[in-house]
């Protein structure tokens, strides 16, 4: 039986939530614009002076490094910053963006299905609840997300990797869903190794499910 203190308690925990992203964004706006280039950022500078962007990405492609998706974004960020002061904050606004649009891509698929519920605030609260606790739990905050040839490679490409993953759990299935599909999982493939690794298992997931649906529906007919 609920008491007055159980709902002053109830009460007082969802203002937290309420108020924990709130903090999260203000956190991660300032940050971000205080957030600099550093490590093998000016490198990239280097490349890019000397090569350009696609000769650079080339060159680094045969002697150094195979992510070419990851170093053709992270060359294009970097160039941008010579012109533009503010182009690494709004590539950083870009990326928490995009991380709270993929994690409420999945929600959204998985409240459809009905596999989970959201009491309030729905797929997007939830999506940047998430996001904050990705944010906090890094190991390293500064290299995993304020740090630009780090973000291109590895914190990009498993965000695509999570919008993949909701890709694959729609049930209708068209052209421009096939489409959207290869491309999400080809910038995957060519951004993280490890990643690369991850996406081969989900598919191979998703196949096996797909498989066991397909032989239980003929199972069925068989039997009608």
């Amino acid at each position: 039986m609920w008491t007055i203190e159980n709902l002053r308690i109830l009460q007082l925990n969802r203002l937290l939530l309420k108020l924990f992203p709130v903090v999260f964004l203000m956190l991660y706006l300032f940050l971000s614009w205080n957030n600099r280039l550093a490590h093998d950022d000016f490198y990239s500078i280097y490349a890019i002076k000397n090569y350009g962007i696609l000769k650079g990405v080339q060159h680094q492609f045969f002697t150094w490094c195979p992510r070419s998706f990851a170093v053709l974004l992270s060359f294009c960020v970097i160039a941008l910053t010579q012109y533009f002061s503010f182009a690494l904050f709004i590539w950083q606004l870009f990326l928490i963006l995009f991380c709270v649009y993929c994690f409420q891509v999945v929600f959204h698929e998985l409240e459809t299905r009905k596999w989970i519920r959201f009491d309030f605030g729905g797929p997007i609260s939830g999506a940047l609840m998430i996001s904050a606790a990705l944010f906090f739990c890094v190991p390293d905050v500064g290299q995993a997300w304020f740090w630009t040839a780090s973000t291109t490679t590895y914190l990009l490409s498993f965000l695509f990797l999570i919008y993949g993953i909701g890709l694959l759990f729609r049930e209708k299935i068209s052209f421009c869903y096939g489409f959207k599909t290869v491309i999400v999982f080809f910038v995957v493939g060519n951004s993280s190794e490890p990643q690369a690794v991850l996406t081969i298992l989900v598919l191979i997931f998703r196949s096996e499910e797909h498989t066991s649906e397909l032989q239980s529906r003929l199972h069925l007919v068989c039997r009608l």
